[in-house]
């Protein structure tokens, strides 16, 4: 083989391997996160599991706009590409409830499936009974809003029964699974 021939054969074979280089980094798993990108995690998802019904939804709505109805498709910067949004709504709800209480149902199946799974943030029972008492606390605050005239006294009195049950529910039939 020719001088020339091999220099060709080697460039050839450069550029196979810097292209075979190149597809497997694309095909594999993205790099886990820094430890300061988890504790940001850590951080943000903390804050979105302590706001308010309404402010949630708000964060809720701008994630899913920006792709992160799934982890793979979202357009949202590392690391907060990485949180689970998904959601069953109050799957074990009496269903007059359902709707009333779905905000707070969907902001305790955000901490579950970041804290819990997922990224497993804080997979503890205290971060796990936090959680739970977030979930009571907006169901009551649902209440508050929901029957705030005095004339609806006993319909509050019933919500606030119901977000106990729920609650109780919760701690007891529910886990990290």
């Amino acid at each position: 083989m020719s001088s020339h021939m091999k220099s060709r054969a080697t460039r050839t074979l450069g550029v196979a391997a810097a292209l075979l280089t190149v597809a497997l980094a694309a095909a594999a798993p993205a790099a886990a996160v820094t430890a300061a990108q988890r504790a940001e995690q850590v951080r943000y998802g903390t804050e979105t599991v302590n706001l308010g019904n309404y402010q949630f939804m708000q964060r809720k709505a701008d994630f899913l706009a920006n792709g992160c109805a799934t982890v793979s498709a979202c357009r949202k910067p590392v690391p907060y590409n990485g949180f689970d949004w998904s959601t069953d709504g109050c799957s074990q709800t009496p269903a007059s409830w359902k709707p009333i209480f779905d905000p707070a149902c969907q902001e305790h199946d955000f901490g579950y499936r970041n804290f819990g799974k997922g990224l497993t943030l804080g997979r503890n029972e205290t971060t796990r009974a936090w959680i739970d008492d977030r979930f009571r606390t907006e169901m009551k605050a649902i209440c508050n809003y929901k029957y705030s005239n005095w004339s609806q006294y006993a319909n509050l009195q019933a919500c606030f029964k119901e977000a106990d049950v729920m609650y109780a529910a919760v701690r007891v039939a529910n886990s990290w699974a």
